[in-house]
């Protein structure tokens, strides 16, 4: 399908950076983006001043109905209704979420049990249109490679309140395994 999007939201964007690569890519001119940390959104409105941020959560998007022709979110968490209501009539929805084995490596090395995710259909109102499985190991090189990779997830503060030395952790390599899918209110 040939790319029509001209305006593309990241629910749940943190810094800004997948919102500020995808929009690259498929050269989409107006780029929003929404999370729940003020820092975060700060440094993204810094990093990207031609995008617009807001402090907000997912539930309730200050946005106007039938606003963004691509929504995104990755692994946020996220309210089928709100983001159901803010994408157009030929609006897509892409959706990450991790899957059993994801960093399974890091919770391994902190002392976590890793609990089953399940795996709730999405958007009942939508129609799905495809699924992606990415399962791949990614080398560590450096203590800083994973501090990096921490300060992405919510692991980062159990490993501080554990009082644990991320430069003591031996992890060389970790796994991603995540499902990306896709979602529209038109077939695609």
């Amino acid at each position: 399908k040939t790319n029509n999007f001209k305006k593309i939201f990241d629910a749940g964007c943190g810094t800004g950076y997948y919102l500020d690569r995808l929009a690259r890519h498929l050269n989409i001119p107006q780029t929003y983006g929404c999370d729940i940390s003020k820092t975060a959104i700060k440094v993204a409105a810094k990093k990207y001043p031609n995008s617009h941020f807001a402090v907000a959560n997912n539930y309730y998007l200050p946005y106007f109905d039938n606003s963004f022709d691509l929504v995104l979110s990755i692994f946020a968490p996220l309210d089928e209704k709100e983001l159901s209501r803010i994408i157009t009539p030929n609006g897509q929805i892409i959706v990450v979420r991790p899957n059993n084995q994801h960093l399974i490596e890091l919770y391994q090395a902190i002392g976590i049990k890793v609990r089953e995710k399940n795996k709730p259909s999405l958007f009942p109102n939508l129609k799905f249109w495809k699924e992606q499985h990415l399962l791949k190991e990614i080398l560590i090189k450096n203590s800083t490679d994973l501090s990096n990779l921490l300060s992405m997830t919510p692991l980062l503060r159990i490993l501080n309140s554990k009082n644990l030395d991320i430069t003591k952790l031996q992890i060389n390599k970790v796994t991603f395994d995540v499902n990306i899918s896709i979602f529209s209110k038109e077939q695609c």
